[in-house]
């Protein structure tokens, strides 16, 4: 019995190893529909119900390459808050009230713009690391270490071994931890996929986000992106 496990460690331990991050990164792209589908993405628009303590919202966000976004969360028809970020300089409004962020805190919204954020993860400011393997819902998945992301302390990333899909995502930042559940993958647009259910748990919170369309190359005006 000793023997066995000594062996089914050594080959945990070694499977981890013979794969790089960015050859983790890879796989995931191919899951979802390979590079050359995924290039030919130039907008995303989608809509969404958020649940969050028994209270439902809908969300409407709105991407553009190379890296414009706009994000507005509404309930019952009144707005609630509206982010709309140019590429460069961002603007928050909420209940009224609007102010732009600085270069700092406009700069860590630049993941959040992207099509497929994975992409910024091959740029020279980002570091990867291979951190070994876990299960995630009885599921093993390499487990990637991605630091120098604007805004983010210290973020891991659990990808199937099996699918090479994203499962879950965990995220240290200044105002705190969560953990982000992807589920429900789905085929869009030109032979692309995206979690279609994610599962938020941070601050004792858990924020239930299920989207209910997404539109791809749908020609989003730059206009829509204006800061005013």
């Amino acid at each position: 019995m000793k023997k066995l496990l000594i062996v089914l460690f050594f080959s945990t331990a070694t499977f981890a190893q013979d794969i790089t991050p960015k050859q983790v990164l890879e796989k995931y792209f191919e899951a979802i529909g390979g590079r050359t589908n995924m290039d030919k993405v130039k907008d995303f628009y989608a809509v969404s119900t958020t649940e969050v303590m028994g209270q439902s919202m809908e969300n409407i966000e709105s991407k553009k390459i190379p890296n414009m976004y706009s994000s507005v969360v509404d309930q019952s028809g009144v707005e609630l808050a509206k982010i709309v970020f140019d590429g460069k300089q961002a603007k928050v409004s909420q209940m009224g009230n609007s102010q732009f962020l600085d270069e700092s805190a406009s700069k860590a919204l630049l993941a959040q713009a992207l099509i497929f954020p994975e992409t910024l993860y091959f740029s020279d400011e980002i570091t990867l690391t291979l951190s070994g393997s876990e299960q995630h819902e009885n599921e093993d998945c390499y487990v990637i270490s991605v630091a120098g992301i604007p805004g983010i302390t210290t973020m891991k990333e659990y990808y199937s071994v099996n699918s090479g899909l994203k499962l879950k995502q965990q995220v240290e930042g200044p105002s705190g931890s969560a953990n982000v559940l992807y589920k429900e993958y789905k085929d869009f647009g030109p032979g692309v996929k995206f979690a279609t259910h994610l599962v938020q748990e941070t601050m004792g919170m858990t924020i239930d986000k299920k989207l209910t369309s997404i539109k791809l190359n749908s020609q989003i005006a730059d206009s829509e992106f204006k800061i005013d």
